[in-house]
């Protein structure tokens, strides 16, 4: 990948991670505003803008990456690696919620 493409890509990441940061602050407010009552102080809001925040943010660093991953894979207009995530990810999926009793055995699970 060239450097130019690199500076692109991390411009983009960094777009999506500025818009979560607006959806933060909104909700921030939405929830003060809403649900004063249930508050017993205003630490409790300063607690969620200043520790909260960014432990949001830092965690969806990982969701804004494969966001624009995905978006590049878009733009290109090439199906087959498209498909091969869409296969991977309904695979994990199938994987994931077929347990309980009646998919104990894993041999019933994946042929």
């Amino acid at each position: 990948m060239s450097e130019r493409r690199l500076r692109g890509a991390l411009h983009d990441v960094g777009g999506v991670l500025a818009s979560f940061v607006v959806l933060l602050v909104l909700e921030n407010l939405a929830i003060g505003f809403g649900y004063r009552a249930e508050f017993t102080a205003g630490w409790e809001m300063s607690l969620a803008g200043s520790a909260l925040g960014p432990l949001a943010l830092a965690a969806s660093i990982p969701l804004a990456c494969a966001a624009v991953g995905l978006g590049h894979l878009l733009a290109r207009r090439d199906a087959r690696p498209l498909a091969a995530l869409a296969a991977a990810a309904g695979a994990f999926v199938g994987l994931g919620v077929t347990n309980g009793r009646h998919f104990a055995s894993l041999a019933l699970r994946v042929p």
